[in-house]
């Protein structure tokens, strides 16, 4: 072979594989982050940990989130493994959007999760596992990373707030509007302060929390 066509055919492999790398580099680029480390938190006589998991696509193709699993230490065992329905429910994606788990290129969301754990299966550290595939392709590819290390102070203890009664503490993670998946941005800085929050409602004797008109602040007790 002459060195000319040496020449050409090294550019070529080398052209090859520089396409092979973007291509790789593209498919596996979302960004995996937890920006708060969760820490246990009692609920209902088990313990919880509650906290998100930040998505960036930062490749240059669309992507589609597949499933989602929060396994312990990383590599093992599953705790929780979410599908597109119920990413579709926990996922959070700026504006109004019909579906949640596209991410186009630039796209960044949140994953709010909770697991509960009993006390001797509250894990040191937790990892995630998403599955995703390019828009429009059958290939099913996975990213591994935020591996964060489980916080280990107990939460503070306080006396009932409020006198008087009979009150009710009410505490639904799913509410859309709900203080768990508000985010706000304070200082240049996007933060969840009623990441842990719970409403106190007074009730009455009937476990009635209004008399009235139900859209009524002025009506509840």
């Amino acid at each position: 072979m002459s060195s000319a066509a040496s020449r050409i055919a090294g550019a070529a492999l080398l052209l090859t594989l520089l396409l092979s790398a973007c291509r790789a580099g593209d498919t596996e680029s979302f960004n995996l982050h937890v920006p708060v480390p969760p820490g246990p938190v009692p609920v209902e006589g088990s313990f919880g940990l509650v906290y998100e998991l930040h998505l960036t696509n930062f490749s240059n193709r669309p992507l589609r989130l597949k499933n989602l699993e929060v396994r312990e230490g990383g590599d093992g065992r599953a705790f929780i493994i979410l599908g597109p329905a119920e990413l579709s429910q926990r996922l959070y994606r700026p504006g109004p959007l019909a579906d949640t788990t596209f991410f186009g290129p630039g796209t960044t969301g949140v994953v709010y999760i909770e697991l509960t754990v009993s006390g001797t299966e509250l894990p040191q550290s937790i990892g995630h596992r998403v599955s995703f595939s390019e828009t429009g392709g059958d290939a099913v590819m996975a990213v591994e990373g935020a591996l964060v290390t489980v916080r280990e102070e107990l939460p503070v203890v306080l006396s009932p707030p409020l006198r008087g009664g009979p009150w009710v503490a009410v505490y639904d993670p799913e509410w859309p509007r709900g203080h768990r998946r508000v985010i706000y941005a304070v200082d240049g800085k996007a933060t969840i302060p009623g990441r842990y929050a719970i409403d106190w409602i007074r009730i009455d004797d009937e476990g009635r929390f209004a008399t009235g008109d139900l859209d009524s602040t002025a009506d509840w007790l």
